[in-house]
């Protein structure tokens, strides 16, 4: 969790300090365009085809029975169908982007076609260049050595801020600036080989054992863990097209700033459901299930109130940082940041269950549910945004995940886990309804009452944090304050 916690904190540096520099130096409509390029290729993560996610399972899976053949096989077999599909892709692309008028379909006004062709291919690349990568790189998680595959995460991602931020100010194009991102991915890439080399000689990546055909039959069940991204993209991107065709890049880039505020907390869940996520999935690969539904309902409780307390800890602050952070050209909706702030505390009561099912490999019905929602979203956004802009397409995102997620994915993963649903509901609502509730609550009516600024934020707002704090102590299990304090004190004891 200390590694993700760096990996967390420089993209949160990253997103912070890229807005400022892109407003200063390109303007809002700009910075709104270079959004909607990046957004619109992202869609190609989805040539991954689910292998990553699905793969790197089964690796651990084989590595916590020590099963070592079986790794190197489900590696090689992955790889052989892999990396040709993203060939394939990269043509294909390269086609499309030569052949279709993109930028005058998005009404991109500073770009010319070919520089939003090219830019468009560079950024392609970066991302398809990440696609087997991601499964060789998955070999550092699935081998238990998941904060040194952090800590090289960590490193990309500050070197691409540097890049990135220095780039604009020096107000460099887009297409030195796509190509900046390419080199650096393909640096760290063959980096990344030969440590895994050094660190496991018996580990052989691109010879040895292995049949495509092998890969491909694991698309199967892979490709449901292809919906996940497939829904997001739906859900979030989608809501920014038609906004860019309802209003204009400065409203994209308001919608923008506004999730990249409202996402921190899911960041910060990140640290946590991450790190589990492997141990989760070799407590199923030995069979300990009580253990696994233990872990289960520590990870939900846990998740909760890490979102929770992140929300009511950084909404004071909101309205006086967000003019600053976007050097005044942006305002700060507060109707908006409520519905993205809501939603993701909503997120966090069932995200838990969504990781336990996925490392497990029980993703099928999972990722139905999950399109279900960016379903119900993108036919929301048609009708909110062009009503209510920015407000509808943050409407528009609760709706679908009231509708589906926020309560068939905890009920699939008790189901999984052989756990009955009295039973964790009692080990899980409390949570919400005294460690967050009830500080949040109190928090309101005093701040409603005081009217000095500097007892509001200098003891109000560490009263209320220290107070949600405690009360979440309290609902610890034993064997939680036990493992906490362990956790806590082992690099000490080191």
């Amino acid at each position: 969790m200390g590694a993700l916690s760096l990996n967390a904190s420089v993209q949160v540096i990253a997103q912070i300090a890229v807005v400022p520099a892109a407003l200063y130096a390109w303007g809002k409509v700009r910075y709104g365009e270079w959004i909607v390029i990046t957004g619109l290729v992202t869609f190609l993560r989805l040539t991954d085809l689910g292998l990553q996610t699905y793969v790197v399972n089964r690796l651990c899976a084989s590595y916590a029975r020590s099963e070592r053949e079986t790794l190197e096989r489900d590696l090689h077999n992955a790889l052989r169908a892999q990396i040709p599909l993203v060939v394939a892709i990269t043509l294909l692309a390269a086609i499309t982007l030569a052949t279709l008028p993109v930028a005058q379909m998005l009404r991109v006004q500073t770009l010319t076609s070919t520089a939003f062709n090219v830019v468009a291919m560079l950024i392609a690349v970066e991302l398809l260049l990440g696609v087997p990568m991601g499964i060789v790189a998955g070999v550092y998680r699935a081998t238990g050595r998941l904060a040194r595959a952090a800590l090289v995460g960590t490193f990309q991602q500050a070197v691409l801020t540097v890049l990135t931020i220095s780039l604009i100010l020096f107000n460099a194009s887009f297409v030195s600036l796509a190509t900046a991102r390419v080199v650096v991915g393909i640096i760290v890439s063959v980096w990344i080989v030969s440590d895994l080399r050094r660190l496991y000689p018996w580990l052989r990546i691109w010879k040895g054992e292995g049949d495509w055909r092998d890969g491909v039959r694991m698309m199967g069940p892979g490709i449901f863990f292809i919906l996940f991204p497939l829904a997001d993209f739906f859900s979030t991107q989608f809501t920014i097209l038609v906004l860019q065709q309802s209003a204009d890049g400065g409203q994209v880039s308001l919608l923008a700033t506004h999730r990249t505020v409202a996402n921190i907390a899911v960041m910060a869940s990140g640290l946590l459901t991450n790190a589990v996520w492997p141990e989760l999935t070799a407590l199923h690969a030995r069979g300990e299930f009580e253990q696994l539904r233990k872990t289960h309902r520590s990870l939900a409780r846990m998740n909760m109130w890490i979102v929770g307390m992140i929300v009511i800890g950084t909404f004071p602050f909101i309205p006086h940082i967000f003019p600053l952070w976007t050097a005044r050209e942006l305002s700060i909706d507060t109707l908006t940041l409520l519905v993205l702030l809501l939603r993701v505390v909503i997120w966090g009561l069932w995200s838990a269950s969504l990781t336990m099912l996925c490392a497990v490999n029980k993703q099928k019905t999972v990722a139905l549910i999950v399109v279900g929602a960016a379903a119900l979203t993108s036919l929301s956004s048609l009708w909110l945004i062009p009503i209510a802009g920015i407000r509808g397409a943050a409407l528009a995102q609760l709706v679908g995940d009231l509708a589906f997620s926020s309560w068939l994915i905890p009920l699939v993963a008790i189901k999984q886990t052989r756990d009955r649903l009295a039973n964790y509901l009692r080990e899980t609502a409390p949570v919400a309804a005294i460690g967050l509730v009830i500080p949040a609550f109190a928090g309101l009516i005093g701040w409603t009452l005081i009217t000095s600024t500097g007892l509001k934020f200098g003891l109000l707002v560490p009263l209320v944090i220290s107070s949600a704090a405690a009360l979440m102590w309290f609902q610890l299990a034993p064997y939680e304050r036990s493992a906490l304090f362990h956790s806590i004190g082992r690099p000490f004891t080191r």
